[in-house]
C-alpha cells in the first residue's frame, strides 16, 4: 500500500530540510509540541496521550534517566515525536514503548501532512539517526499498526518487522448499524437467552461511571481481583499486579487527571459481575481491560458478554463511533468487532546485542502467533499453564 498523494497538497512540506530527532528534557518541555500533535494527527492508542504517559510514569515512580522523549524536526517544523522508556533486558538496554503491552497498540504522534511528504530515503535517513541518538542496543517498537492515520504507511524503513497481532475495533453509526451487520437471528436469541438466564439469577443493572465517581475505587478493585481469578485459572502472570500498575490506572480515573477514563458495570442484586475499563478521546472508547466473576453458577448467563452487549447499545445510542477492543481474538470480538488492523513488531538494533536479542524476540514472537492463530495450540497451552499453576499451589 502506497501513501496518498494528496497529502502533498494539505500540508506545509519540510522535503527541503533534512529531518533530524533530538532528545527532549522531559514532559513539560515536550508538553506543547506533543498536544499540537495529538491535535494535528490524532490518536491510533492511549499510549500517545501526553496526560496518560505523564500520569503513568508520575504514578510508576519511573526514573528520569528511563524516560526518553524523541522529538524528529524539519528546522522549526515538528514531524514525529515518541515516548519511550529505557529498561535493561538481560544486561541489553532496550528503548520501547511507555505503556508497553497495557494497550492494544502503540505508535508514534505525527504530523500526516508534513511526515508524509518526506521521501522514503528521507525517512530511512530519519530513522537510522533515531537509532543513534537512542544510546541502546535495540529499538523494540512493538504492537505498531501497519497503517497510521490519513493511510500514511510506515514501510521497510523502519525496521525490520514481523506480524505480532490484529487490533479489533468496532465502528458503526448507530446500534441498529452494528446489531444488523454483526448478528444473526440466531446470535440475537442466543444474547437473549444468556440475558433471561442471567436475569432468573437477581435484578440486573446495567450502568457507567466516569472520573471522580465515589464508586470507583470499589469498582477498580472488583475488576483487578476478577482478572486476577481468571488468570489464575489459565496459568498466566497477572501483568496488574505488577508494583504501582493498579495505583497508575486508578491515577488516570482520578478527578482532573486530564484522562477521560468510563467504568461500564454490570450489577446482579447489586454486586458487579462484569466490568469494562475504558479511555474516552475523540469519539472512540479504548477498552484497555474486562473482567467477569468466576462464579460458577453466573457462567451460563454470560455476565462477560451481557456487559459488552449493554456497553455496544450505550455507546453507539449516544453517538460515539468507535469501540476499540484491543488486540487478540476473543468470541466478543468475533461477534461484534468489524474492523481488524494489522499490528506488527519492528525493531532497529543498533549494537551486536540489540541484533541478538531481535533475533531470538522474532522466534518468540512467532511461537505466540502460532498460539494465538491455532485454536488447539491455544487451548493445549492454556491447559499446560492451568495445570503448572496447580502443581505450583500444591509445592
Amino acid at each position: 500500500m502506497q501513501h496518498d498523494p494528496s497529502l502533498a497538497a494539505r500540508g506545509s512540506a519540510p522535503a527541503a530540510l533534512t529531518p533530524r530527532f533530538r532528545r527532549l528534557a522531559g514532559f513539560a518541555e515536550a508538553e506543547a509540541t506533543w498536544r499540537a500533535l495529538e491535535a494535528k494527527g490524532g490518536l491510533v492508542s492511549p499510549g500517545q496521550s501526553f496526560d496518560v504517559c505523564r500520569l503513568w510514569c508520575e504514578t510508576l515512580g519511573v526514573p528520569k534517566g528511563e524516560i526518553v522523549l524523541l522529538l524528529a524536526e524539519a528546522g522549526d517544523q515538528p514531524l514525529a515525536l515518541l515516548p519511550l522508556r529505557r529498561i535493561r533486558v538481560r544486561g541489553t538496554h532496550v528503548l520501547g514503548w511507555m505503556l508497553g503491552n497495557h494497550v492494544g497498540a502503540n505508535a508514534p504522534l505525527l504530523d500526516p501532512c508534513r511526515f508524509g511528504v518526506l521521501s522514503s530515503e528521507a525517512r530511512a535517513d530519519l530513522w537510522a539517526g533515531l537509532a543513534r541518538l537512542s544510546g541502546a542496543d535495540l529499538l523494540f517498537l512493538r504492537d505498531m499498526p501497519i497503517e497510521m492515520p490519513d493511510r500514511l504507511v510506515l514501510e521497510a524503513e523502519l525496521g525490520s518487522t514481523v506480524p505480532s497481532d490484529t487490533l479489533y475495533r468496532a465502528h458503526f453509526s448507530s446500534f441498529a448499524e452494528a446489531d444488523a451487520v454483526q448478528r444473526n437471528k440466531s446470535r440475537r436469541k442466543h444474547d437473549r437467552q444468556q440475558g433471561d438466564k442471567l436475569a432468573a439469577l437477581g435484578s440486573v443493572n446495567f450502568e457507567t461511571i466516569a472520573n471522580g465517581d465515589p464508586e470507583f475505587p470499589h469498582a477498580l478493585e472488583t475488576l483487578f481481583r476478577q482478572r486476577a481469578e481468571r488468570f489464575a485459572q489459565m496459568g498466566i502472570c497477572d501483568p496488574f499486579a505488577e508494583p504501582g500498575i493498579r495505583a497508575a490506572y486508578a491515577a488516570l480515573a482520578a478527578p482532573g487527571s486530564g484522562v477521560d477514563v468510563r467504568m461500564a458495570l454490570l450489577r446482579l442484586d447489586g454486586e458487579i459481575v462484569a466490568a469494562r475499563y475504558c479511555i474516552h478521546s475523540g469519539a472512540v472508547w479504548y477498552c484497555l481491560i474486562s473482567s467477569m466473576s468466576t462464579e460458577p453458577r453466573l457462567q451460563p448467563g454470560s455476565p462477560g458478554k451481557q456487559c459488552l452487549l449493554n456497553v455496544m447499545q450505550r455507546l453507539f445510542e449516544q453517538g460515539e463511533a468507535v469501540l476499540d477492543m484491543g488486540s487478540g481474538l476473543n468470541d466478543e470480538k468475533r461477534h461484534w468487532c468489524n474492523e481488524q488492523i494489522q499490528l506488527v513488531h519492528r525493531y532497529l538494533p543498533v549494537t551486536a546485542r540489540g541484533r541478538l536479542l531481535a533475533a531470538g524476540h522474532r522466534q518468540v514472537s512467532a511461537l505466540r502467533r502460532l498460539a494465538k492463530d491455532n485454536d488447539t495450540v491455544r487451548s493445549f497451552v492454556y491447559r499446560a499453564r492451568a495445570a503448572l499453576a496447580r502443581l505450583r499451589g500444591r509445592s
